[in-house]
């Protein structure tokens, strides 16, 4: 994944959840290519942001894609 198509992570993200994280923006492109790169990365960003608070952080990466996934369909 390119710099300027990474998501931007609040501070206390491990780095496997950003890799993790950046595994789904790339899915993602993939599944819906006929959306632009900003469109898939800025769902992705603010579905994790919904996240930012969960004290368990071991599913997140598959809440986003699911949820993310969702709200790209309905485009």
């Amino acid at each position: 994944m390119s710099p300027e198509t990474a998501p931007s992570f609040p501070a206390a993200i491990t780095n496997e959840e950003k890799r993790a994280i950046g595994n789904v923006v790339e899915r993602l492109q993939n599944d819906f290519s006929h959306l632009s790169t900003d469109r898939v990365v800025t769902t992705v960003r603010e579905v994790h942001e919904r996240y930012n608070s969960a004290r368990v952080r071991d599913f997140v990466p598959l809440f986003v894609e699911r949820h993310a996934a969702d709200e790209l369909n309905q485009d």
